[in-house]
């Protein structure tokens, strides 16, 4: 996904990137696929992590794309 990505956007889990244990946990609590709504983004050196609507914890960004508006339908 687009580091420069705005709370209130939408992202879609794509369960690839990132490690092992972070797709672990990300499928335990997402579903692949489907859209979410990014409520906050943390940029960092070498890693960056995002906090979604409606799910908990912090999740690499690399698990997600942006979705365009017409995509969301």
């Amino acid at each position: 996904m687009k580091l420069d990505t705005k709370p209130g956007e939408k992202v879609r889990f794509v369960n690839e990137g990132g490690c092992a244990q972070e797709r672990l946990i990300a499928q335990s609590r997402m579903t692949t696929g489907k859209v979410y709504t990014l409520e906050a983004i943390h940029v960092g050196g070498w890693h960056s992590v995002v906090q979604l609507e409606g799910v908990v914890g912090w999740h690499n960004t690399a698990m997600f794309v942006n979705v365009e508006a017409p995509d969301v339908l």
